[in-house]
């Protein structure tokens, strides 16, 4: 497995030619199969524009160098659609956010892992959104899209009872509490007493309760009030805001690769004078690239110079 920043970097040799051909200034992820489909290649002794070599034609990626076959397997941008159309669609990996597919943002792509045989993508690593300071990471397989604004993933579930054991656990032995019986209480009937002459007692009479009738429930009608009218509204109408014109994008490949170029060198160092077409001093060395400088090299034709001599 090789990180991409083992990759990015390194000089590319022809095997047929026993030469350099230049410097891989990128790898072009192909989202769908979620692999590297080209490698972006520049050579600092001309410039025609960004050439790319298709990973399938790579013989090797080792610790020092990128082999390929011939540099005629090598074509600029413009000439292969394929790589024009990733390189527009602008989708990064590094730099790019984490989102779970149940809408978490997780963190911020710091670095990823490729086969170097096949350059599938197999891991993902990411700083935390909770510590920038800690690094997670993911595998390629839990990836459900590389899109230009996030990489989606799954969620991990979390369980924090794996094992069931809640479930499993055996209920208690509950001690049976024996049954107590009320007393049932002794009614005595008093005996009565024999007397002689003894008379019962007359039976007292219930009186019979008078029922008056009732008055009889009167129907009221009821009355329905109309419905106060409804007022209508007149809606007020208020003025759109103006649409705001957005910049203009890059609409080919070399200029968007002269865009990732210049984020890449802003803030490095001049290592060595870069000279005009009459030989005359352009940027002296230990300048700082700003992006006055980078314009003024471009402008030039110095751009490669700049690329290679900026460390």
């Amino acid at each position: 497995m090789k990180r991409s920043q083992e990759i990015i970097g390194l000089p590319v040799f022809s095997i047929v030619e026993g030469r350099k051909i230049g410097q891989v200034k990128d790898l072009v992820i192909n989202p769908e199969e979620g692999r590297v489909e080209f490698i972006l290649v520049s050579n600092g002794s001309w410039y025609v524009g960004a050439r790319v070599l298709p990973y399938k034609a790579v013989m090797g990626v080792g610790e020092h160098a990128v082999t390929t076959e011939s540099e005629n397997l090598l074509a600029t941008i413009n000439e292969t659609s394929t790589a024009n159309s990733l390189l527009q669609r602008n989708i990064e990996v590094k730099g790019n956010r984490v989102l779970t597919n149940k809408g978490n943002l997780i963190g911020v792509i710091s670095e990823y892992e490729i086969d170097e045989t096949t350059g599938k993508v197999v891991r993902l690593e990411y700083k935390t959104a909770q510590n920038e300071s800690l690094i997670d990471s993911v595998e390629a397989d839990e990836v459900l899209t590389y899109g230009a604004d996030v990489i989606v993933v799954k969620e991990k579930s979390t369980n924090p009872d794996p094992s069931g054991s809640f479930l499993s656990s055996a209920p208690e032995r509950l001690t049976p509490v024996p049954e107590v019986s009320a007393p049932v209480p002794q009614v005595s009937v008093p005996i009565e007493r024999q007397v002689s002459g003894y008379q019962p007692s007359t039976p007292i009479e219930k009186p019979t309760p008078i029922i008056e009738p009732t008055d009889p429930i009167q129907k009221t009608t009821p009355v329905i009030e109309p419905p106060a009218p409804i007022e209508k509204t007149t809606p007020v109408i208020e003025p759109a805001a103006p649409i705001e014109k957005q910049a203009p994008t890059p609409t080919d490949g070399t200029s968007l690769f002269k865009e990732r170029q210049k984020q890449f060198l802003l803030g490095k160092r001049v290592i060595q004078d870069i000279r005009d077409a009459r030989g005359s001093v352009l940027i002296q060395a230990g300048t700082i690239v700003t992006e006055d400088i980078f314009n003024l090299a471009d402008k030039q034709g110095k751009f490669m110079e700049l690329s290679e001599f900026a460390k």
